[in-house]
C-alpha cells in the first residue's frame, strides 16, 4: 500500500508533519510526472506544486527541483498560482522536461529515505521494516 494511503488514512483530521507532507508531494509528483508528464502534474495535483519543489529541496535533491521549477515557469505562472491550470491553457510542450525529471539527476528514493530516517519522530505513519524495498516499488530505480 503507498504510503501517501497510509498517511491519509491514519492522519485524517490531523495535520500532517512536514515530514509527511514532503513524502506526500514527493509521491504524488512522482506519480503525475511518470504517468501523464507535468501537464497531468499541474492538471491533476496543483496543490502539490509549490510543496514539491520544497520537498525535493530539503530532501537534498536541488536538481530535480530545478526541473519542476523551469516546468512551472514554462507556465507563466507561480508554483502556488497553478491551481486550475489546464494543460490546455499552456502554449508549452513539457516533453523535454518530463524526460529530463524522469532521468533522475538527483537519487530521489535514497534522499527521501535518508530525510525519513533522519526525521523518524515526525512520522506518525508506520514505516515497515522493509521501508526500503517499500518505497523503492513506490519510486522505481530507473
Amino acid at each position: 500500500m503507498a504510503i501517501r494511503d497510509r498517511l491519509q488514512r491514519q492522519a485524517r483530521g490531523a495535520n500532517y508533519t512536514k515530514v509527511e507532507f514532503a513524502i506526500l508531494a514527493i509521491e504524488e509528483l512522482e506519480d503525475q510526472v511518470n504517468s501523464g508528464g507535468f501537464s497531468s502534474f499541474f492538471d491533476y495535483s496543483p496543490e502539490c506544486v509549490a510543496p514539491a519543489i520544497e520537498a525535493l529541496k530539503a530532501i537534498g535533491c536541488p536538481h530535480a527541483a530545478s526541473i519542476v521549477e523551469r516546468a512551472v515557469q514554462a507556465t507563466g505562472k507561480e508554483a502556488t498560482d497553478v491551481d486550475g491550470l489546464h494543460h490546455s491553457e499552456v502554449n508549452t510542450d513539457f516533453d523535454a522536461l518530463d524526460a529530463e525529471f524522469q532521468q533522475y539527476p538527483d537519487p530521489i528514493v535514497e534522499r527521501l529515505l535518508d530525510y525519513i530516517a533522519a526525521n523518524a519522530t515526525d512520522v506518525k505513519v508506520d514505516i515497515p521494516a522493509t521501508k526500503k524495498s517499500w518505497l523503492q516499488r513506490l519510486f522505481p530505480s530507473r
